[in-house]
């Protein structure tokens, strides 16, 4: 199924994937997990966004990568989002790609929609 998603000529032959950046909110279909769950504590193990972009990988090396945010840990700037809490959690995760994928970043949406605001967790 991978091979019709994701191999170049082949099936779908997909050009980008995007991968949420779990904010522990059930925000699409369902909670991903976020890398980060405390301010002190990065796991690169949480999800299955990494096994998914690994296997693009494999199967196209030229594939894009995109990270897409629908929430936040509670955390993240004790109530204010936009915080250096914020840019360390994305700091963050870039650098989970980077180490997971050996993949560099190349930017960030910050929101999928305009008016959109991010939903936190507990």
């Amino acid at each position: 199924m991978l091979d019709y998603l994701l191999k170049p000529g082949y099936g779908a032959s997909l050009q980008l994937i995007k991968l949420e950046v779990g904010g522990d909110t059930n925000s699409t279909d369902g909670a991903e997990p976020n890398h980060m769950p405390t301010r002190d504590t990065v796991d690169r193990g949480q999800g299955y966004q990494w096994w998914l972009a690994e296997q693009a990988k494999a199967r196209s090396p030229d594939i894009k990568l995109a990270g897409l945010d629908w929430g936040a840990p509670g955390w993240i700037g004790g109530g204010n989002f936009w915080s250096q809490d914020t840019i360390d959690y994305y700091l963050s995760w870039f650098d989970c790609a980077a180490k997971v994928l050996a993949y560099a970043a190349r930017g960030q949406a910050e929101f999928s929609e305009m008016a959109a605001r991010p939903r936190r967790s507990a």
